[in-house]
């Protein structure tokens, strides 16, 4: 799967939710106004330590028009839930601030929310060098509880992330 970004726009007093595959846009060379949103959330997984590629295109992309935008920002991370467990204040701190925060001030965004979800490592989909880069993790997704399936270790928090997601909708809507 892709990375998403979702944009979300106010409609006859609800939210109606686009979820759009950015690969998808990109590979049919559609043009996507982001004009007639009110809020923009933009979310990366890590790989190597980075954001993915589709989400900094997007950024990039659409870098103008985002400095004028409600935005919130997010990163999936299979190693957050181990910083979490192990109380490591330090590695979460920094985290926030090199995936968050230098993100943002990159491109100019003053976002309205910002946070760092579990994610998923699938093994299945790793080369050589990135299984034995992450493969110490394993040991600690299995102290912690984290089953794997099928090679992939799924360490999201789906009620955080729901939690997060209508906090978002509520802070955007008392937001002018």
């Amino acid at each position: 799967m892709g990375q998403r970004q979702v944009l979300q726009r106010r409609s006859q007093g609800s939210f109606v939710t686009r979820v759009l595959m950015f690969e998808w846009l990109m590979q049919r060379k559609r043009k996507w106004m982001i004009s007639e949103y009110k809020l923009i959330i933009v979310g990366s997984g890590m790989k190597i330590d980075r954001w993915t590629k589709e989400p900094e295109k997007f950024l990039e992309k659409f870098k103008k028009e985002l400095t004028k935008k409600k935005v919130a920002v997010f990163v999936s991370s299979g190693v957050q839930v181990v910083y979490e467990h192990e109380g490591n204040t330090e590695a979460m701190e920094r985290a926030q601030r090199k995936y968050l925060k230098e993100k943002a001030e990159k491109y100019s965004l003053n976002p309205i929310a910002m946070t760092i979800f579990g994610g998923i490592l699938d093994f299945n989909k790793m080369g050589l060098m990135a299984r034995k880069t992450v493969g110490q993790l394993w040991r600690k997704f299995e102290e912690i509880g984290i089953e794997k399936k099928d090679d992939i270790y799924d360490t999201r928090d789906w009620e955080a992330i729901r939690k997060w997601t209508k906090e978002l909708a509520h802070k955007a809507l008392s937001i002018k």
